[in-house]
């Protein structure tokens, strides 16, 4: 029983020490809608050279936008609402259109902005309308040993609808709204080339150009706490619950 009581405080001390730590930094912006229009440059083998293929309406798109507000500048206030800069990583999945069967590399349906590719979200918290406005422009760095470029950009027209409710002067407001009609975009260009005289890449192993408008029907966000965070706190919880089952036991 003595022996237990180190590592009950210990698990204890964890759980206290994530919690402080959970001074939540990361806003999370969660949206969903359907596919407006859009064109996708690809290439098939039969043509060797790229052809637009449209995209369908209707077909879905889902992001989310994680803003990391605890290492941004102090917001700007006005008296439109609130304007935050911010580092930020976003993640985008959308239907893609029916491909030619030979075209000549895999495209993806998903697609991943990472805080190193330099993107700065300019995030909008706009009381008059009650709106929400994410947009940013991201490039990856260049690799600097092969024909390189990935690099679009982004903007998400949250609201106004049923949920969104953005008090004056509150810097950062949780949110949860549907049926809304506000409109997005995204473009990306991706090309990765080590350049070769063997056809019929000549070293292209990821090639497209992408463009896509969106309806965004419901969106959310909120603080949400970091994953290493999270992750403290339910090794710690996990923790102080063994041990507990082992006393009753």
């Amino acid at each position: 029983m003595l022996t237990q009581i180190p590592f009950r405080m210990l698990g204890f001390g964890l759980l206290v020490s994530a919690l402080a730590c959970q001074a939540e930094t990361i806003y999370r912006i969660d949206f969903s809608g359907t596919i407006d229009s859009g064109t996708l440059l690809v290439t098939p083998r039969s043509r060797l050279e790229s052809i637009a293929v449209p995209f369908v309406p209707g077909g879905a798109v889902r992001g989310t936008i994680l803003a990391d507000l605890g290492n941004a500048p102090q917001p700007i206030v006005d008296q439109t609402g609130v304007h935050w800069l911010a580092p930020m990583s976003a993640r985008l999945e959308l239907t893609l259109p029916s491909l030619p069967d030979d075209v000549l590399l895999p495209i993806p349906n998903t697609f991943v902005v990472e805080e190193s590719f330099g993107a700065v979200l300019q995030l909008q918290f706009a009381t008059v309308p009650q709106i929400v406005f994410p947009s940013f422009v991201f490039k990856e760095p260049d690799p600097g040993d092969r024909n390189y470029r990935n690099e679009g950009n982004m903007h998400v027209f949250i609201g106004p609808g049923p949920g969104i409710l953005l008090p004056d002067g509150d810097l950062n407001p949780a949110f949860a709204a549907k049926n809304l009609t506000g409109s997005g975009g995204f473009r990306v260009l991706k090309i990765d080339q080590t350049v070769n005289n063997d056809p019929p890449l000549f070293g292209l192993t990821e090639f497209y150009d992408l463009s896509v408008n969106f309806t965004a029907t419901e969106a959310s966000g909120s603080f949400v706490p970091e994953p290493a965070t999270a992750a403290l706190s339910v090794a710690s919880l996990s923790l102080l619950l063994a041990l507990r089952g082992r006393r009753l036991g």
